[in-house]
């Protein structure tokens, strides 16, 4: 039963989104599966996620994400481990292929990001990280 108020909280959660002009707040949750070493110490983990996106400008949009995740240790014997993430990203979204803005349903975008962490850990070396990314994704427009 708890299993069913998690899907159901992860829904709405994953669905709310607010806008007001140009300027759209979203909320929702993200799943974490670790790879490689880390998945050695932590076990899957569910984060929350709260991104503001300023899209003022036709094909360039801005915008910042927050986001925690609560970690838990792959076994109940292990001496280190994660215990929580928390990660603040500046985002770049760049339109190319939109000429009319907002008339499209489907609008193509590239992104790059920079990502500041904090991972806690049961150890006492730095917890401070840096990353960026580049991608592709659409947005979808629900004029």
């Amino acid at each position: 039963m708890k299993r069913l108020y998690l899907l159901i909280l992860f829904m709405y959660l994953s669905m709310f989104s607010y806008s007001n002009s140009q300027l759209y707040v979203g909320a929702g949750m993200n799943y974490l599966m670790p790879d490689g070493d880390f998945a050695d110490y932590n076990k899957d983990a569910i984060g929350l996620n709260i991104q503001v996106e300023y899209r003022q400008y036709c094909k360039l949009w801005l915008g910042l994400r927050f986001g925690y995740a609560d970690l838990k240790s792959l076994t109940d014997t292990s001496t280190f481990y994660y215990s929580n993430l928390t990660e603040l990203t500046p985002q770049l979204k760049y339109a190319p292929f939109t000429d009319k803005c907002y008339d499209y349903k489907f609008i193509p975008y590239i992104i790059g990001q920079l990502s500041i962490s904090s991972m806690t850990a049961t150890d006492n070396l730095s917890k401070i990280g840096l990353g960026a990314g580049i991608g592709i994704g659409v947005a979808y427009n629900f004029k």
